[in-house]
């Protein structure tokens, strides 16, 4: 699964990835089969150009097959064993006769002669029993067509083989309109849920492998599956980033009916998160488009960047909170002018009291820190009251916050050092001021 994704993400076209991994850029340890043998590995890449390659693992070896005409591939014998058995029954008529057993090598004959023997061009006969009577839909309902009559049926065994593995599922990928199609061999009614709803219905269990009843009783036109659980997500914030998650259900698009399809975008419109790598504003007009042929013309709106509705989401918040840092600047200076208009009061009131002080001896040091500290003293009280205060009002303001807990550590850790340093500030320049009184004239003053 990994190999496949590596050539996924890192390669365009079959030519690149042909030449990358040419190179062997990394090792591949192939699993152990339940009869002790390691498992060959292999790889078919193809492209848009209709380019094809197989690649495979034999012996710890690399080997590649490179060319368009490779079409089919299974998993055992190797591949060039593969095109030797496909030699051999060229010769023979398929109209006539066909290997039929559920061997990979018969699969694979059958699969070769009818993955060519299907129409390339749009077949009269079928195209207008085909989904919007297009070719590209035609193609795909005959490949899976292919694959089905190929299938190993589900649960087959056989006394010599009991290690005989049954078709769980078959996938199509339609490389020039970029639509994926799966295809379950059970159809098994599954979902996938948020932790929200993990920890409220199965707080101290497992909920892989539960079962959950989901739209009942809201409609003829709803689907009242019971899906069983295969995972669990992490929560998602679909009502706002301010917004707790809520219990969220995840099913496969392709289980869920038209009608119930249909009811759901009357109340919720369907969205589609896509993934970039570059700016993702240069991919709107393709990303757009590819959904537009996906859904047989139906309109796409409101299409916005991840960055745009995160923004869209904490407006509220980010408006508060500069109302709010605005508001605390404004407070902190009227802080600040409100002890220095204190103390210049204070330090005038005492003037003869600061001369008789330093006629006394008290140089004027001791006169700076007498009135530092009591400038001081009255800002850690109303600093200790104002935290007093805060902790039990801070709840009033709960609903201005993002990601900050009303009693949010940090905020009270961090603010009384930035209070203090100012009541400092302000409580200096009387203190030195009072330190700089001539004994003298203040002695003189009434």
């Amino acid at each position: 699964m990994a190999w496949g994704q590596y050539a996924l993400d890192n390669f365009g076209t079959v030519a690149e990835a042909v030449e990358a991994l040419r190179a062997e850029p990394f090792t591949v340890i192939a699993p152990t089969l339940p009869n002790g043998k390691g498992a060959q590995l292999h790889l078919a890449v193809s492209d848009p150009t209709g380019d094809s390659a197989i690649f495979e693992y034999l012996g710890g070896k690399l080997v590649i097959h490179h060319d368009r005409k490779y079409q089919v591939m299974t998993n055992s014998p190797s591949f060039d064993q593969q095109l030797a058995i496909e030699t051999y029954w060229s010769g023979v008529n398929p109209l006539a006769f066909l290997p039929g057993s559920i061997s990979a090598a018969d699969r694979f004959v059958r699969a070769s002669f009818l993955i060519n023997a299907i129409p390339k061009q749009a077949d009269p006969h079928t195209i207008k029993a085909v989904p919007g009577e297009t070719y590209e839909n035609q193609a795909v309902a005959a490949v899976l067509g292919v694959m089905r009559s190929v299938s190993t049926p589900l649960g087959i065994t056989h006394p010599d083989k009991p290690n005989l593995a049954s078709t769980l599922w078959r996938t199509v990928y339609d490389q020039k309109n970029k639509v994926f199609y799966f295809d379950s061999a059970t159809s098994p009614k599954v979902a996938m849920i948020n932790e929200t709803l993990a920890k409220q219905y199965w707080p101290h269990q497992n909920p892989l492998g539960q079962q959950i009843v989901i739209s009942k009783g809201l409609g003829p036109e709803m689907d009242e599956s019971v899906p069983t659980i295969i995972g669990v997500v992490a929560d998602s914030h679909n009502a706002g980033l301010g917004q707790p998650p809520g219990a969220m259900v995840m099913v496969p698009i392709t289980q869920v009916t038209d009608q119930y399809a249909a009811s759901y975008t009357n109340v919720q419109p369907l969205l589609w998160v896509v993934r970039t790598r570059g700016d993702p504003h240069q991919l709107i007009t393709a990303v757009t488009e590819q959904l537009r042929r996906a859904s047989s013309g139906f309109p796409v709106a409101h299409v916005r960047t991840m960055d745009e509705v995160m923004g869209n989401s904490t407006a509220r918040q980010s408006f508060n909170m500069l109302l709010l840092t605005i508001f605390s600047a404004v407070a902190l200076l009227l802080a600040a002018i409100g002890i220095y208009g204190l103390m210049a009061y204070s330090v005038a009131q005492r003037t003869r009291e600061m001369g008789i002080r330093m006629a006394l001896g008290a140089d004027r040091s001791a006169i700076q820190r007498l009135v530092v500290w009591h400038g001081m003293k009255l800002a850690i009280a109303g600093m200790a009251l104002g935290i007093a205060l805060a902790l039990g009002l801070t709840h009033l303001i709960a609903s201005f916050l993002f990601e900050v807990k009303p009693s949010d550590p940090a905020a009270f850790f961090v603010a009384p050092p930035i209070l203090t340093i100012v009541a400092l500030i302000a409580v200096w320049f009387p203190a030195t001021r009072a330190s700089r009184v001539d004994p003298m004239q203040a002695l003189r003053m009434e």
